[in-house]
């Protein structure tokens, strides 16, 4: 079974080839530098804007996640928990033509 870290990396090559801006942002602290708050998701999507979090299959959030999560979904920003490369990349072409827009 891949890794998290491959999954992300799987995951982000997807999203670059079809156009998607996004990055990997690592969260705590490492080397005395602070990173992203506790509970951030593994990759910020900038167009279309949204969050993913990356989960191997079976995975649960834990609850710092929860909170970050909630806390965006409280302030309108999307965010999502992802499982696979097709997810990803389904859920982030559903966010930058969502129904109803007509097809932006």
């Amino acid at each position: 079974m891949r890794s998290e870290t491959q999954l992300q990396t799987e995951i982000l090559d997807a999203l670059h080839r079809i156009g998607v801006w996004a990055w990997r942002v690592n969260a705590g602290v490492r080397g005395g530098v602070r990173m992203a708050p506790a509970g951030t998701p593994d990759i910020c999507v900038v167009d279309p804007p949204g969050w993913l979090e990356v989960k191997r299959p079976g995975e649960k959030l834990r609850a710092e996640q929860r909170a970050w999560h909630e806390k965006a979904r409280r302030r309108g920003v999307r965010v999502a928990t992802v499982t696979s490369r097709q997810q990803a990349v389904t859920l982030v072409k559903a966010w930058a033509c969502p129904e109803g827009e007509g097809g932006r």
